[in-house]
């Protein structure tokens, strides 16, 4: 049990990671759910893809092109998050609707492979 709430106070650290201000401890959050992904899920009880949608999300929405230096590591923890379970992070996006138009993540999203 100890181990447990352990790891379950690293996951939620890391999660609330995401909307740090600085790009190196985003960058640094991102890299800890990418590996908390393929930890034991028996060890911890954080559904990590429901609780870290959002806040993926709208770290990635405030990424400045070629600037942020967290851009990698913010892709990449959406890369296995969509890999693992796409429906929350879609029904993250559908909550945030008011937040964010289809164009502007659909912009945002080319922003990255013109970079």
């Amino acid at each position: 049990a100890p181990l447990n709430l352990y790891l379950n106070n690293i996951i939620l650290q890391s999660i609330r990671g995401l909307s740090d201000i600085s790009d190196d401890n985003r960058a640094v959050a991102s890299q800890v759910l990418h590996y908390s992904f393929r930890t034991n899920t028996s060890l911890h009880t954080v559904d990590i893809v429901k609780e870290s949608s959002k806040p993926l999300w709208e770290a990635i929405m405030t990424i400045r092109s070629g600037v942020s230096s967290c851009a990698a590591d913010l892709l990449h923890l959406l890369a296995d998050l969509l890999s693992r379970d796409c429906e929350p992070f879609i029904l993250s996006l559908q909550g945030m609707a008011g937040s964010f138009s289809l164009d502007s993540i659909v912009r945002k999203l080319t922003d990255f492979f013109e970079d």
